[in-house]
């Protein structure tokens, strides 16, 4: 993983899911989640948000 490209990265790509990072980065999501921890950088975890799957009356 390259960490002198990481702090810059969510700047330029601020849609980016840790998902699509890790793929970037050639990382795995955890550690990734760790390496912007430590650099105090939070991130999105998902790419939708979830539908209620009660249904209305």
């Amino acid at each position: 993983m390259d960490r002198a490209r990481l702090p810059d990265y969510p700047e330029k790509h601020p849609g980016a899911c840790l998902s699509e990072m890790t793929k970037v980065f050639n990382s795995t999501p955890p550690a990734l989640f760790y390496a912007l921890k430590s650099l105090e950088i939070t991130r999105k975890k998902r790419r939708l948000p979830t539908q209620n799957k009660i249904p209305q009356k």
